[in-house]
């Protein structure tokens, strides 16, 4: 009687999944896919059953990549998609929808702080994870193009192919933070870098970033904005070892405070890889393929586990 009941809610869940992927696709995504058929054809097996799989089968069942996706569901829910391609013809279907995966991503994120339970705080926690194509000494065989290369993190404390994933997230009181923009940048960019195009535009907020965003230009825009960029001290080159030694203690309870407000974001991307496992990116071989790994995980682990029908 369990595993009905447990199948019987799997199933409502995907058709909720199937629902919101097409009322996204007929509002915002269609506007952004070509499709170059006589009279505008439109295929048997339509892009939202693309992406509806991928999806289901990424955060349900936890699958690694599409063909492992493609097996799921035409072994499985064959009957509720009986037009499912071969494998093949479903990835390239899937790489064709990686540049509009990101408009999804952004209305999960947007649901997601519309449901949140507690009002969030006007705090922005800013962070950047990795995501490996290859690690350490060995060579990198993916062609993604100019937005993976070599680079280190230092969290991890290690050498990489790949790129950062940089997410900025409203602080929510007692639970996970909730995502609010999203920037990919090669692995070599500093995170500074990366986000100061985003971080300028932001207005009202204060974000709790680590030591990599010290600048005092920065700061000054974001003041200049109503926001402020609140990161540990650090100290710049030349500066005196008797100097150090006076603030020592001061900079040290400045730290250990930041460090504190700053560990929701840490939780998050443990979140996210124990779900979606999206720090590994070894068998990507494309651009596509690899917008496809970080959108669709990250959407899928939202719809999964923060939006799915509960009965």
């Amino acid at each position: 009687a369990t595993s009905l009941v447990s199948l019987r809610m799997r199933l409502l869940q995907l058709i909720d999944l199937y629902f919101r992927v097409c009322k996204v696709y007929n509002n915002q995504m269609i506007q952004h896919c070509f499709r170059h058929t006589k009279n505008g054809h439109q295929p048997v097996f339509t892009d939202c059953e693309v992406l509806t799989c991928y999806l289901f089968a990424t955060g349900w069942w936890r699958c690694d990549g599409a063909k492992a996706c493609h097996e799921l569901m035409s072994s499985f829910y064959a009957e509720w998609f009986p037009n499912i391609p071969t494998y093949q013809a479903f990835n390239h279907r899937l790489n064709r929808l990686a540049e509009v995966l990101p408009i999804f991503a952004n209305h999960c994120f947007e649901e997601m702080r519309h449901m949140a339970k507690c009002i969030p705080t006007s705090d922005i926690l800013t962070d950047s994870f990795p995501v490996v194509t290859a690690r350490g000494c060995r060579k990198n065989t993916t062609n993604c193009g100019v937005i993976t290369n070599k680079g280190r993190c230092a969290t991890k404390r290690m050498w990489f192919y790949g790129v950062k994933v940089h997410l900025g997230a409203f602080e929510q009181s007692g639970t996970l933070p909730l995502p609010y923009y999203l920037v990919i940048s090669p692995a070599s960019t500093h995170d500074k870098v990366a986000q100061e195009d985003q971080l300028r535009t932001i207005k009202n907020a204060c974000v709790i970033a680590d030591k990599a965003y010290v600048d005092q230009s920065l700061k000054q825009h974001m003041n200049e904005n109503g926001s402020d960029l609140l990161t540990p001290p650090r100290y710049g080159k030349g500066t005196k070892e008797r100097e150090k030694q006076l603030d020592g203690a001061a900079n040290r309870i400045s730290q250990t405070l930041i460090s504190k407000l700053r560990q929701p974001i840490e939780s998050l991307f443990a979140w996210l890889h124990t779900h979606v496992n999206i720090e590994k990116a070894s068998r990507i071989r494309s651009y596509r393929g690899l917008l496809v790994h970080i959108y669709g995980k990250i959407a899928a682990a939202i719809c999964k586990h923060k939006l799915a029908i509960m009965i």
